[in-house]
């Protein structure tokens, strides 16, 4: 995904995609712009609204367990079709514009240089203080187990099975975290840095996503959590530590909740 461009000014509209200022939670503005240590966790939920299809929200678009997909033994098995799938996803990326959400998740990682971001989305999208924690689409390596070539894939056009240009023996696979995969050890160890280099922690966002790793460190360490993009016929409590559940499209409410807290600084 393409990275934005920060406008100068942050935006103090009293409707920001929609969403008036009236209806926001004011308690979570206050929080937010006190907050200096900030963890924001983003999911599948707010890239979709830049036309990228989610595992849960448009299983059409996989035509099948993503279970059968996102795995090295799918790739083994099948390599054209799990290749052409990522391609595809791949392909939506390249052109995919960042959405409010992103671009103000990008202002709050500069207004606030404590705030850390930690995506499982695969998009590529890179902004701010931004941990991919599953890869990104973007990125290729070797299928092969003896051989550690990486390399990104940025072309526009639509490419087939790719044969490895270092070992030339094996196929190129997507550079994502697959099911039963280690998660990055680089980007693991600078979010634990991170966790560690604060004994407390102000505030979490938990936004698009219903899975949320280093929560509950954070947590622990006494912040305060608000969760973005839960609609409220799927809510079953699953939220239950939240201390705002803040319902709709991310790339809505988030933008008009941080734009909101950030003028109050200025």
């Amino acid at each position: 995904m393409a990275d934005c461009d920060l406008p100068q000014i942050f935006a103090t509209s009293l409707n920001i995609g929609g969403i008036t200022m009236s209806g926001l939670p004011e308690e979570l503005i206050q929080y937010l712009r006190a907050s200096k240590s900030i963890l924001v966790v983003v999911g599948a939920g707010l890239s979709r609204s830049s036309g990228l299809p989610t595992f849960r929200e448009d299983p059409e678009f996989w035509g099948r367990p993503i279970q059968q997909i996102a795995s090295r033994n799918a790739f083994n098995e099948d390599p054209a079709t799990v290749w052409g799938l990522y391609e595809h996803l791949r392909q939506l990326a390249i052109n995919a514009v960042p959405n409010e959400g992103h671009v103000a998740l990008a202002h709050l990682s500069q207004a606030k240089p404590s705030c850390l971001t930690v995506t499982q989305n695969i998009d590529g999208y890179e902004a701010g203080m931004l941990q991919a924690l599953h890869g990104s689409v973007l990125d290729v390596r070797c299928a092969g187990d003896g051989c550690d070539y990486r390399g990104r894939n940025v072309d526009r056009q639509i490419s087939g099975l790719i044969w490895c240009p270092a070992c030339k023996t094996t196929y190129l696979r997507p550079g994502v975290v697959w099911f039963g995969e280690r998660l990055p050890p680089v980007v693991v160890d600078q979010i634990e840095v991170w966790l560690e280099s604060h004994d407390c922690i102000d505030m979490v966002l938990v936004v698009g996503t219903d899975r949320t790793p280093y929560v509950c460190d954070a947590l622990a360490k006494g912040a305060k959590m608000a969760w973005f993009n839960i609609m409220e016929d799927d809510w079953d409590g699953a939220t239950g530590d939240a201390d705002w559940v803040v319902n709709g499209d991310a790339a809505r409410t988030l933008p008009a909740i941080i734009y909101q807290a950030l003028a109050g600084e200025h």
